[in-house]
């Protein structure tokens, strides 16, 4: 089984880091900073954006609840369902708002993602009123997330995306690796890197039944589902079935539906659909092992999930969860179908104590470093920086 050499400016290093940002958090609460009026960009809240959506909510929620006024802007219809709650104390206002009114009034302006004409209107709105901002990449500069829709994408890079970022006085990153990836593309300034958290439960009871690995997230070819379909078929573990649980993407399921029929795997693999809220937590507590085999990942928060539950897991050298391995909690592996079918092997082939064991390590390792608490003591310090920070410099 083939794994990378981790890296030491990897974000597991600067878990010490983001711990003692707490402190941070607490005196903002506790009267230490002056209250901001916090605005966040976001295509969408409705939960089908995943990990992005879930992020924006949960870092609000943890800012409003330090006592500042925080505004969520979306492209969202008024009333959609399916949306992530963001909690009583944020304003939730959408497109049809005016959003140069939004941006004026704000302290700081956060925008989650790339790509969007709404993205570039409020870091071009943010720009025009010199107001400090922040732009989250999430991913959406990593080579495999710019594979797809690469024409769009270099369209929006020539006429705004690549101004947008170079304009902004700071960059939000969820790790090192994207660090990185912000470095590659030239743009010199300040980045701060800041994770996703989780939410640690207590352990569930598993049962004694057919054990169950797990897959948890969008249907889309990114998330590399056709290589752990082959990979599954070859291994054929015995004593264990497949679960596929999440929305489907641009129709990408009958893609993996006809895969699955063509490695006479039918019956034996089972798609649930979306889920969320109580039937999420059901779906994680009954599996015995989470496998998220994407090609690429900026952070992957259902890895972070997994772990919060309990669960090994096994996902792969383009994510940056090399930790799995050392904190021996899971596998860290090639995204090939050689990779994940190797490491299939060594799993299914455990006892259940062993599982067990190696969950026991992974929530323990989710509920040391995971924490929304410190992710939005470091954002809050971040943003405090730039309120104080001369625009003069600003185009």
């Amino acid at each position: 089984m083939k794994t990378r050499e981790a890296n030491p400016d990897d974000w597991m290093f600067l878990a010490k880091e983001r711990l003692r940002a707490a402190d941070l958090l607490q005196a903002a609460a506790g009267g230490g900073s002056l209250s901001m009026r916090i605005l966040h960009v976001v295509g969408s809240l409705a939960r089908e954006w995943g990990g992005l959506s879930l992020f924006v909510a949960e870092m609000a929620a943890e800012q409003a609840s330090a006592g500042h006024a925080v505004t969520l802007l979306t492209q969202d219809r008024p009333g959609l369902g399916g949306c992530w709650d963001t909690g009583q104390a944020i304003v939730v206002s959408t497109a049809d708002s005016t959003m140069e009114e939004l941006v004026r009034e704000s302290a700081v302006v956060h925008v989650h993602g790339l790509w969007l004409p709404f993205h570039h209107q409020a870091a071009r709105l943010a720009r025009k009123h010199r107001r400090p901002h922040v732009i989250s990449t999430h991913g959406m500069l990593e080579p495999e997330a710019l594979r797809f829709s690469r024409w769009k994408k270099r369209l929006a890079w020539a006429l705004y995306q690549r101004r947008d970022l170079a304009c902004a006085p700071l960059l939000h990153a969820t790790t090192a690796v994207e660090t990185r990836s912000i470095r590659a593309h030239g743009f010199k300034q300040a980045v701060v890197e800041v994770p996703p958290g989780v939410r640690v439960s207590a352990p569930p009871s598993r049962g004694s039944g057919p054990r169950v690995a797990l897959f948890l997230g969008r249907i889309h070819p990114m998330k590399g589902i056709d290589r752990l379909i082959d990979a599954w078929a070859e291994v054929r573990p015995q004593g264990w079935r497949l679960v596929l649980a999440g929305p489907d993407e641009g129709g990408h399921w009958a893609q993996v539906a006809a895969r699955i029929q063509a490695a006479g795997m039918a019956g034996q693999i089972e798609w649930l659909g979306p889920v969320f809220d109580a039937t999420k937590e059901r779906v994680l507590n009954e599996a015995h092992l989470l496998v998220i085999p994407s090609l690429s990942e900026n952070f992957g928060i259902v890895v972070a999930e997994g772990l919060a539950h309990g669960l090994p897991v096994l996902t792969t050298t383009g994510t940056p969860w090399q930790c799995l391995t050392e904190e021996r909690c899971g596998w860290w592996v090639e995204p090939t179908v050689a990779g994940i079918a190797s490491a299939l092997k060594s799993a299914c082939t455990l006892d259940s104590n062993t599982l067990q064991d190696m969950g026991q390590r992974g929530r323990l390792l989710a509920e040391t470093h995971f924490r929304w608490d410190c992710g939005a003591a470091k954002l809050l310090a971040a943003y405090d920086g730039l309120a104080q920070t001369s625009l003069t410099s600003m185009e």
